[in-house]
């Protein structure tokens, strides 16, 4: 299913979409998509947590709301990946030698719109007419 963020109703047809079925958390990611993941978390069932892929200022502005709707928000900011061990355990020590063995493989596989920087506005056309479960790629 597919719900159109723009569309006034999403948070509605997403709740009704998830129905009785237990949910096993919310992942806010992007600008304005934390309050609506504290509603869908505080009104479906199952886990109550939300991961907030945004800066920890903008999540600590939501913790009162979401203590209020009995729902356990955090954030999971990138950038804290480069200065704790869990970025140089994936990329350093196991990513390189599971790519090279094959027991790890990138998934999904590359959809080459082209090679070289010129060809970016072909790669952009190609994912503004939609790419499913792909991921659009410029090599140099």
């Amino acid at each position: 299913m597919a719900v159109d963020y723009h569309d006034k109703d999403a948070v509605e047809e997403l709740i009704a979409a998830i129905g009785t079925a237990p949910l096993a958390g919310v992942l806010a990611n992007g600008n304005g998509s934390l309050k609506p993941a504290l509603e869908i978390a505080a009104r479906t069932t199952g886990s109550k947590r939300v991961a907030a892929s945004l800066p920890a200022p903008f999540v600590r502005l939501q913790q009162r709301t979401a203590r209020r709707k009995q729902v356990q928000v955090s954030a999971i900011w990138g950038g804290s990946l480069e200065s704790n061990e869990v970025g140089p355990a994936i990329y350093a020590d196991f990513l390189p030698a599971a790519l090279a063995a094959g027991s790890y493989t990138a998934a999904p596989d590359p959809i080459i719109a082209g090679h070289g920087l010129d060809q970016i506005p072909t790669a952009m056309q190609r994912l503004k007419a939609g790419v499913s479960a792909g991921k659009v790629v410029v090599t140099h």
